[in-house]
């Protein structure tokens, strides 16, 4: 796992010298082992290594045999030893251990569909010189990031936004659409970001720089749908494609574990990772004092049960010290609040192991929210008369939700996209308007009749990509951990989208099929347990401990003077959560916002010295 970046088109000397090496100093943490570069007339490559394969070989920027090529890959390629093998049959000669040059050759001999045959998380870049080319490409599922920005004539990459905003060329206005989408969706989805000129490269997609001009390409093979099959054989093929998914992420030249909430999914993880290993799993835990968020209790089971050499952490997260440090890695907004429990996770995991596998992506395959139970009776009572969708507000509805479900039962004529883009938005679509900001955000795309898989697909395409996997990845990033993730390889999720719905939801119980397929291995109450977030008390901490950091970042001048955010409103929304409304995840967006806001004023100007310190 490491932070690649590069300059292309940019004038040959000490300015371009600087400027990437300040790129590679905000990348530090992404690759404490190592760090390198390479450049030639027209091209500058920084690369920060993390080693887990092949530690003493393996040194990137990457040549080929004749040195037309130059590769930095983020990532592991979990086929590296098949391709390998096809490759020197070919007469290619291997120089190292690892997978990065498996990568490396399969683009030399196929090019852009190269990376088709890749299976793994990979973020990659290879500067051809002979063309004077650059290839980019991020893997299916979008488990590594890469960014970009060009004004035309010049092009920039990075691993992290903050490596882009660090280059003194850039500019780093920002994207006001941008804005309207982050409080819809809580972050910005790919390909905008945050920066007016930055983008970020879509998963499964593939783009390539030739002579000023900017291809891009997606390489994904077309979504399966749901195929007719019977409950035996979907919790067959479940067991068969998760089991190898995790068996496949075992590689390692350096210790590894699992992050281990208690749930379902990180369970599953855990007891194929105990059945295949010969030694004990390292495992790890974070909760908080607060029962209702404190996942403790149930991992210390599961621990248990598999004989795992288990480590938990209750903590109360400094947010003031948190803060600026999430806004510099995430290099936008990102209003997601478990980033703070992952962020202490990775840093209290980073003392024992440098890989750890996670459960991430197991709700979105299996039908694990909460809220898809929602979307499908959302779509239930539009076909009803009026009246009786007035009468189902009054419903006993979970705290979590009552309002975000409500506010959806009185917009029934809208489309049903619009309903569930609405029950994920952190400011509502009231709150939007109110702003100048539209109601619409990012509406959903449902082309599906049924509403389940529907829902399902939108957050594959969004929510998992945009949301959940670059929380975990910069968290970890930030602390020098590589995170894998068995539940987003691609035959997992192919083998999940071709199961109805009805089996992965059995009335009010999620992941039916998953909790099937491995009910010998988990144990009896996690086999019972219901969904429970990976979240924070944010409702009640913004009224307690984090009161002095909310009004800090929303009441004082410094935020006031930005004209963003219509001051009044704000103000509307402190008070009425003071007065007992949940309006958490509203305010802490903008508090989110306020933060990364600081963070660009603190950033050096393009005379500054190009010493950039990278502190964690």
């Amino acid at each position: 796992m490491c932070g690649l970046c590069g300059l292309i088109g940019f004038p040959p000397g000490p300015e371009r010298d600087a400027a990437l090496q300040r790129m590679s100093v905000a990348l530090a943490h992404r690759g404490p082992d190592d760090a390198r570069s390479w450049s030639d007339a027209h091209a500058a490559l920084g690369f920060r290594r993390l080693s887990i394969l092949d530690l003493e070989g393996g040194a990137q920027p990457m040549p080929n045999e004749d040195g037309t090529l130059h590769l930095m890959l983020n990532g592991e390629i979990y086929n590296h030893r098949d391709l390998r093998r096809t490759l020197e049959a070919r007469g290619h000669r291997f120089r190292s251990r690892g997978d990065a040059e498996s990568a490396l050759h399969l683009y030399e001999d196929e090019g852009p569909a190269s990376v088709e045959r890749l299976k793994g998380m990979f973020a990659l870049a290879i500067w051809d010189a002979r063309d004077r080319s650059l290839f980019l490409a991020r893997d299916r599922m979008g488990k590594k990031p890469l960014a970009y920005w060009t004004d035309g004539a010049r092009f920039a990459f990075a691993s992290e936004l903050q490596a882009l905003a660090s280059c003194p060329w850039i500019a780093r206005d920002r994207d006001v659409e941008a804005i309207g989408l982050y409080l819809a969706r809580g972050y910005v989805p790919a390909p905008r970001s945050m920066f007016q000129w930055m983008r970020k490269l879509r998963p499964g997609h593939w783009a390539r720089w030739k002579r000023d001009h900017l291809e891009l390409r997606d390489f994904r093979s077309p979504a399966p749908s749901p195929e007719p099959m019977s409950r035996a054989e979907a919790a067959d093929r479940v067991r068969t494609v998760v089991t190898e998914a995790v068996e496949a992420r075992l590689e390692s030249d350096v210790p590894l574990g699992a992050f281990l909430s208690g749930g379902i999914d990180s369970s599953i993880v855990v007891g194929v990772m105990a059945r295949a290993g010969r030694e004990p799993v390292r495992t790890f835990t974070i909760g908080f004092e607060d029962s209702a968020f404190n996942e403790a209790e149930p991992a210390r089971r599961v621990a248990r049960h598999f004989g795992t050499r288990h480590l938990e952490f209750v903590v109360s997260p400094d947010v003031s010290r948190l803060l600026p440090k999430i806004a510099r890695h995430y290099g936008e907004p990102f209003a997601d609040a478990s980033a703070l429990p992952t962020f202490e996770l990775a840093r209290l995991a980073s003392a024992h192991v440098k890989v750890a596998l996670s459960g991430d992506g197991g709700d979105e395959c299996f039908g694990g929210y909460r809220r898809y139970r929602a979307v499908r009776l959302l779509s239930r009572l539009k076909k009803l008369p009026r009246p009786v969708q007035w009468a189902a507000r009054w419903a006993p509805i979970e705290r979590a939700y009552r309002k975000r479900a409500r506010a959806a039962l009185e917009r029934m004529d809208e489309p049903l996209g619009a309903l569930y883009a609405e029950l994920l938005a952190p400011v509502d679509a009231e709150t939007r308007a109110r702003l100048g900001f539209g109601v619409d955000g990012l509406v959903a795309e449902f082309e599906s009749d049924d509403p389940v898989e529907a829902a399902a697909r939108d957050d594959m395409e969004r929510y998992l990509p945009d949301d959940l996997l670059v929380k975990t990845d910069i968290a970890s990033m930030a602390h020098g951990v590589e995170v894998r993730c068995p539940f987003v390889d691609p035959a997992v999720v192919n083998v999940s989208r071709r199961i109805p719905s009805e089996l992965k939801i059995r009335g009010r119980v999620g992941k039916a099929i998953l909790r099937q397929a491995f009910q010998d291995l988990l144990p009896p109450e996690t086999l019972r347990r219901s969904k429970q977030g990976f979240g924070i008390p944010l409702d009640a901490w913004l009224r307690g401990p984090l009161r002095s950091v909310r009004d800090d970042h929303l009441l004082d001048r410094t935020a006031r003077a930005r004209g963003i955010f219509d001051a009044r409103e704000v103000e509307r929304l402190v008070r009425q959560h003071d007065g007992g409304a949940d309006h958490g995840r509203a305010l802490w967006a903008f508090i989110v916002f306020e933060a990364w806001a600081r963070w660009v004023d603190s950033l050096p100007s393009a005379d500054s010295p190009c010493g950039l310190e990278s502190r964690i």
